[in-house]
């Protein structure tokens, strides 16, 4: 997000009824929106679709919000229970951490050692298992993953955000720590080199399988971040132990590519300020 004082000028000049104040508050919101979105939901097009009732609630609620507080904790809280409640909607994650286990086994088993993919494609299969890592979790657990140990919140900030108690918030990201932890430790080659996992063995499988496609990667953001993402395994790996998972998750770089939110956002602005002109 941009200065808390950039932050604090829209968010009053907005309330004012300013509709480019409005605009860039909601433009400077929307790229931590969407990949907390991502995370969680892990389909681009789902997660556009939550970002963008998300950012409608905000502006429907920025008069409840509270100047004395901070914005982006007050923007996440917001963010959070909307996932949340999909979540209770739907069975959001798409397999246990056993069934994912047996399905990364079976693609390492009849796969392979090779070389020679783009850095690219070894990168859209990274960020994808990583992401789908993610879905093992249970809602609750989940967006307390992302928000303290991805987003890297204080547990204090994080606890606000996800309406807990501090105390509550420690257990609940200690059971998604731990679930998380344990995963990554028995599988993944990544975290240990010594785990059957390679994501170089994935690549064919994922291809053959259309679950990555070549001309139309997903998650993968740029060749030279791909390409960069070996000397930045080197300095996850001489963390401690605890630690190297999070920093992983961390490493994927998200890349916010909707080509649709500036033309959705103009509609959406138009509407709300004629619905305003007329209520005056």
């Amino acid at each position: 997000m941009n200065s808390p004082e950039q932050i604090t000028e829209w968010v009053v000049n907005a309330l004012d009824g300013n509709r480019r104040a409005m605009e860039s508050l909601l433009r400077a919101i929307q790229p931590d929106v969407y990949k907390l979105s991502l995370r969680f939901l892990m389909l681009p097009h789902e997660a556009e679709d939550a970002t963008q009732d998300i950012l409608l609630k905000i502006m429907l609620r920025l008069a409840q919000f509270k100047q004395n507080s901070a914005f982006k904790t007050w923007v996440y809280r917001i963010a959070t229970n909307h996932l949340i409640d999909l979540g209770k909607g739907k069975k959001v994650h798409s397999m246990s951490f056993d069934e994912f286990a047996d399905d990364l086994q079976h693609a390492a088993d009849g796969s392979a050692e090779s070389s020679g993919f783009e850095a690219s494609l070894l990168s859209e299969v990274r960020i994808g298992c990583t992401l789908a890592i993610l879905q093992c979790l249970e809602s609750n657990l989940r967006v307390a993953y992302i928000v303290g140990e991805i987003l890297e919140f204080t547990h204090i900030e994080a606890a606000h955000v996800l309406n807990l108690s501090p105390a509550a918030y420690r257990k609940r990201i200690s059971r998604a720590k731990a679930l998380v932890e344990n995963f990554m430790r028995s599988h993944c080659g990544l975290i240990k080199t010594t785990n059957h996992c390679r994501c170089h063995k994935r690549v064919k499988p994922a291809t053959n399988c259309g679950r990555v496609n070549k001309d139309n990667l997903i998650f993968a953001s740029s060749l030279k971040e791909a390409k960069q993402f070996p000397d930045v395994l080197e300095k996850v790996r001489v963390l401690e132990s605890a630690r190297r998972t999070a920093a992983l998750f961390r490493a994927h770089k998200i890349e916010v590519k909707s080509q649709d939110f500036g033309n959705w956002l103009q509609s959406l602005l138009s509407q709300y300020y004629a619905v305003a002109q007329r209520a005056d």
